[in-house]
């Protein structure tokens, strides 16, 4: 439940223009190493558009973090890497990939706008950044699951 309040928050936060200038470390950057041991993120987008995940989040950060790349990524597009982010395609999720059994956040591009749900959970939750031209990283802890719906650019 508290998981889902972190989102909802994020939801409802005040618009941040630039980047928020916080601790880079990493956040339990994927640990754990077994199948559904931590966050997973499954992508089923009605509109066959990758998204950005990653097994890695700043440790003094909110539930989001405005910014295009996430500091704690020192290995960008790796599927095979701690500290790290990559595309997830359509039809794809994370728990099949097992440097992302814990994946900690998804990103939603500057442009764009993204819908999702939480397994479990009959809300739909949508982060709108059309108007904006940064992405924004959406933050999740524990062993939430994440199905994104849709993405539109």
């Amino acid at each position: 439940m508290l998981k889902k309040l972190v989102a909802n928050a994020t939801m409802a936060s005040a618009v941040i223009a630039g980047p928020i200038g916080l601790a880079a470390d990493p956040a339990a950057a994927g640990t754990c190493g077994s199948p559904g041991c931590g966050g997973v993120v499954t992508n089923r987008s009605s509109t066959n558009h990758s998204i950005k995940v990653a097994n890695c989040f700043p440790y003094s950060s909110p539930a989001y973090y405005i910014g295009d790349s996430l500091p704690c990524v020192k290995n960008p597009d790796n599927r095979y890497a701690y500290n790290a982010d990559f595309q997830l395609p359509v039809g794809a999720s994370t728990i099949n990939y097992s440097y992302y059994y814990d994946t900690d956040a998804f990103r939603v591009y500057g442009g764009c706008s993204v819908t999702y749900q939480f397994e479990g959970d009959g809300s739909i939750y949508n982060e709108n950044r059309q108007a904006y031209s940064t992405s924004k990283w959406l933050k999740f802890s524990g062993i939430a699951r994440v199905k994104i719906l849709s993405i539109y650019c």
